[in-house]
């Protein structure tokens, strides 16, 4: 009796162990890239945003010169020169802005975060980040002077899907299909004196393929809390209302 009593109990403690299970990793990397999916929305949709961004300049000129003591005189926008640009824009000028995203383990706390393009020429110097105080440092060993906190993507509406029959092995690692909606957050520095604009709102939907055997609310190329809490993303394909007509890619690069 005793004997089955005990056999049962290492059975129950190797179940509980093969699902809770957490890898751990030294050096971790993924490779976004964006695809133009519809070549006419994708225009219409930067056409849109340049046209935004030029009023909103504009005000802001106009802000200027009225606290300066001088009369508004926002410039009309120049159409042909931004149909211009617009119509330049081009699949080759997106596969020339492929970016990889790295962490790499410095101690038990600290990860190094950089990004390269894909042949490592360097488009952001790294930081290093306390994952243990939320902290971010330019130098480590920290000399004390400039420290900053991690910050997250703010997002509200969050809605979750999860396919766990739809299952698949990335670098060997288990995951299961999830598709997630959320809006995203931009909230407008204001300045004073100048006019005030309303926050901006991105509507993301995304599929991602995940695993729960990485336990970490911080990923090199993804920064919503309210996903990494349950789920660590391997794979992310995400569409944005700001920028229609292109499809995100997110893909795990190097994994040890």
């Amino acid at each position: 009796m005793r004997k089955n009593l005990i056999l049962l109990m290492v059975f129950m403690w190797g179940l509980f162990y093969s699902q809770n299970k957490n890898l751990s990793f030294k050096d971790i990397s993924f490779t976004q890239k964006d695809s133009i999916i519809n070549l006419e929305e994708y225009r219409k949709g930067q056409e849109k945003a340049m046209v935004k961004f030029e009023s909103e300049m504009g005000l802001l000129m106009d802000g200027l010169f009225e606290s300066l003591g001088g009369k508004a005189r926002t410039k009309a926008i120049d159409k042909k020169k931004s149909d211009s640009i617009i119509n330049s824009l081009s699949q080759k000028d997106l596969d020339n802005s492929i970016i990889v995203y790295h962490y790499k383990k410095v101690d038990e706390n600290i990860w190094k975060r950089w990004e390269t393009k894909e042949n490592n020429d360097i488009l952001k110097y790294p930081v290093f980040t306390d994952f243990s105080k939320g902290k971010e440092y330019y130098e480590y060993p920290y000399n004390g002077i400039q420290e900053y906190s991690y910050i997250f993507e703010r997002i509200k509406d969050l809605k979750i899907q999860e396919f766990r029959k739809e299952k698949k092995k990335i670098s060997e690692i288990q995951c299961f299909k999830i598709k997630c909606f959320y809006s995203q957050i931009f909230k407008h520095r204001k300045i004073d004196g100048m006019p005030e604009f309303p926050d901006k709102i991105e509507l993301m939907e995304s599929e991602m393929w995940v695993t729960e055997e990485i336990r970490s609310t911080y990923h090199p190329a993804f920064k919503v809390k309210e996903i990494l809490e349950k789920y660590y993303p391997l794979y992310i394909k995400q569409r944005s209302s700001l920028v229609p007509g292109i499809i995100r890619k997110i893909v795990l690069h190097d994994f040890n």
